[in-house]
């Protein structure tokens, strides 16, 4: 899956750090619970307009600790 190691890889939307480091800010908190939340909002249209199974992004919630909100 392409996004197996996206808790570990360098994202220029926060920063240019990995999801991890953001996390140690509240700013990077707030910041990498709104990247999921994009990147399921966009899984959730990418489905209703071309079909198919919906990733489910609930594993990098997990791994990071967070709760969904």
């Amino acid at each position: 899956m392409f996004y197996a190691n996206w808790t570990e890889e360098i994202i220029p939307a926060l920063g240019n750090k990995t999801p991890r480091q953001a996390l140690m800010t509240e700013k990077g908190r707030r910041a990498v619970i709104e990247l999921l939340k994009t990147y399921e909002h966009d899984e959730t249209r990418r489905v209703r307009d071309q079909g198919g199974e919906p990733s489910d992004f609930g594993f990098l919630w997990e791994r990071l600790g967070l709760v969904r909100e």
